[in-house]
C-alpha cells in the first residue's frame, strides 16, 4: 500500500461545506433566544470547554436525527460535521460527559427548554397544534377512559404537559 503523505485538513469554517438548507442551521437559530438561565445555574463544571447551551444543542440535534443514546451521541460528535459545527470546534464529548450532563444538568430544566421551544416553534409557524402524536403513553390493560393511572406513589399521574398547553391552560409555573 503506498504511503499518504497528503492529509486532508477540514476548513476553517466548516459551516462552508455544510447545505445553507441544512436543519442544524435553524434549529441552532431557535436555540439562540432560549433563556438557559436554569440549566446554568445547574451546570457545575464551568471549567469545561463546552458551554451547556452549546450541549444542549447538541443533544436536541442528535435527538432531531433520531439519536437517543450517549454513545450515539458520542459516535456522531466525532463524525458528523453537522455536530462539529454545534461543537464550535471543540473536542467531541465523551459518552460519560454527555450521560452525566443529561442525568445532572437536563433533569431540572429539561420541561422548561423544550417548553420554551415548542413555544418559539408555534410563533413561527412549524408547529400548527392540528394533530397529536403522544408516544410513550403507559395504557392499563382492562382501562377505560374513567380510569386513572397511578404513579409510582400511588396518586393520580399528571397530565401531559403539551396536552394541557393545546388545550390553553398554564403549564409553567409564573
Amino acid at each position: 500500500m503506498k504511503a499518504r503523505g497528503n492529509q486532508v485538513v477540514l476548513p476553517l469554517n466548516v459551516a462552508k461545506i455544510i447545505d445553507e438548507n441544512d436543519p442544524v442551521f435553524k434549529m441552532a437559530e431557535m436555540l439562540d433566544g432560549l433563556d438557559y438561565r436554569k440549566l446554568r445555574r445547574t451546570y457545575r463544571r464551568r471549567w469545561r470547554s463546552i458551554s451547556p447551551e452549546v450541549m444542549f444543542s447538541v443533544v436536541v440535534y442528535a435527538y432531531m436525527q433520531g439519536i437517543y443514546s450517549s454513545r450515539g451521541i458520542e459516535e456522531v460528535c466525532r463524525t458528523d460535521i453537522q455536530f462539529m459545527w454545534l461543537l464550535q470546534y471543540h473536542k467531541a464529548p465523551d459518552h460519560t460527559t454527555i450521560s452525566r450532563f443529561l442525568e445532572n444538568n437536563m433533569s431540572g430544566c429539561a420541561e422548561d427548554l423544550f417548553y420554551q421551544l415548542i413555544e418559539k416553534l408555534a410563533e413561527i409557524g412549524e408547529i400548527d397544534f392540528k394533530e397529536l402524536f403522544v408516544g410513550g403513553t403507559k395504557i392499563e390493560a382492562n382501562a377505560n377512559r374513567y380510569t386513572e393511572l397511578p404513579d409510582e406513589n400511588g396518586e393520580a399521574m399528571v397530565p401531559n404537559t403539551l396536552f394541557l398547553a393545546l388545550h390553553g391552560r398554564t403549564v409553567m409555573p409564573p
